[in-house]
């Protein structure tokens, strides 16, 4: 019983994995109710009999029967009151440790939760005025766990402390003072649509923090796509040989750039196959482009382009994503002249040397992460924010502006 169930009738006692997805030096597993402490003395033993006391750590194995090997866990007790035991179970990163615990808790009884139903973090804005949790701040509770670096988590973690909802409730004010001064209500107006285009912008980013870009590397055979992904990963990931063709799939490598999350994806030469093999790999070749978040668009010297196949496929889309054109292989080029053939000029990359990798990096993020603003800024972190914040900056006047920023909570906008 792996997925999270919303039957409420089975137990009162939880469980969930705190830490985001993916692998860590740690992973945080929790459980709280009134068969917290009974569900857990079942799987944790240690060498000490003496009660469990809050606020100590306890060193113990996981086991669900004592033939079987046990699991080197740490176990923190937080909190026995009326409404039930809670205790952290740290173990080793990897996900299948994790799993074993919740799976070993769940066939004992208890449900297994998201991590925000639990409201163990208390990030929260500074105004507890209200009385219910502000929708902006709950969503963006459910989004947290899923971020698998501190740099998109940090970006949800300025949202639970109250980015988002104190803009608003900022832009109310102002427009409420402003509301008897025609003058100033109209430059108000303005200003507010600008900030919130702004924000529009940034939830491009917003949305994607749970999962890594897209970034799809495509062109002619051989030109060394292969090589540059290994020299943007820093390891040996794909195959590569000087033969045309010899990338027959999609091959999938995941790294993270300067804390984002990134999926480069290595797709066969885009060309007229010679025979079924080839063709099915251009063909996923091409779907992966449709799918990029961003493309790079691979040369060498002696084939600056990549493509009729491209062109019929970049053609199909309803948005086009960004381009990065390299030139790989730049010490192959004859004269200056050769690399200027395109404009604006590509970015000369040398593979196995790593020359122009930086340079690529640095241009990948500018185009996945620019419209970002600076920490501590409202970020749209799905896509119901996102139409809310689109609704705004689309407001006709002052008016409709200020009844389109009280909306925040509203399901759907039209």
């Amino acid at each position: 019983m792996n997925e999270i169930t919303t039957n409420r009738n089975q137990s009162s006692t939880r469980c969930c994995k705190l830490t985001g997805a993916g692998r860590s030096a740690i992973a945080v597993v929790m459980i709280e109710g009134p068969e917290a402490t009974t569900l857990l003395h079942r799987c944790f033993r240690t060498q000490h009999t003496r009660p469990i006391t809050i606020g100590e750590v306890r060193y113990g194995t996981w086991s669900k029967t004592d033939q079987a090997a046990g699991e080197s866990v740490v176990l923190v007790p937080l909190r026995h009151d009326g409404d039930g035991d809670r205790f952290e179970i740290h173990s080793h990163g990897g996900a299948a440790a994790a799993q074993r615990i919740l799976d070993d808790l769940q066939s004992f009884g208890a449900v297994l939760v998201d991590p925000s139903e639990l409201q163990t973090l208390d990030f929260r804005p500074s105004d507890d005025s209200q009385e219910d949790e502000d929708l902006l701040v709950a969503e963006a509770l459910t989004v947290l766990p899923k971020c698998v670096t501190t740099k998109t988590a940090a970006i949800v973690l300025d949202q639970i402390r109250g980015a988002f909802c104190n803009w608003r409730d900022t832009q109310l004010q102002r427009l409420s003072d402003a509301a008897s001064d025609e003058t100033n209500a109209d430059e108000l107006y303005r200003t507010i649509v600008d900030q919130a285009r702004l924000i529009v912008d940034a939830g491009t980013v917003g949305v994607r923090l749970t999962r890594p870009f897209d970034v799809v590397l495509c062109g002619p055979p051989n030109v060394g796509k292969s090589s540059l992904i290994n020299a943007l990963v820093g390891y040996d990931r794909s195959i590569t040989m000087d033969v045309a063709g010899t990338t027959r799939d999609v091959l999938d490598a995941e790294t993270v750039f300067n804390g984002w999350p990134i999926r480069l994806r290595d797709t066969a030469g885009l060309h007229r196959a010679a025979n079924e093999i080839e063709r099915l790999g251009i063909e996923r070749a091409l779907d992966a482009v449709r799918q990029a978040d961003l493309l790079i668009v691979v040369s060498q010297p002696g084939t600056p382009r990549p493509g009729e196949l491209f062109d019929q496929a970049i053609d199909q889309l309803a948005t086009i994503p960004p381009i990065i054109r390299v030139l790989n292989k730049a010490d192959l080029i004859a004269d200056q002249t050769e690399a200027e053939i395109t404009d604006p000029k590509p970015i000369e990359t040398i593979a196995p040397e790593g020359l122009g990798v930086d340079d690529l990096i640095q241009t990948v993020l500018d185009h996945l992460t620019g419209a970002l603003t600076a920490p501590g800024t409202p970020v749209p972190l799905n896509t119901r924010q996102r139409d809310w914040i689109r609704y705004v900056a689309a407001a006709g006047d002052f008016q409709q502006l200020r009844q389109r920023l009280t909306m925040s909570q509203s399901p759907s906008f039209s």
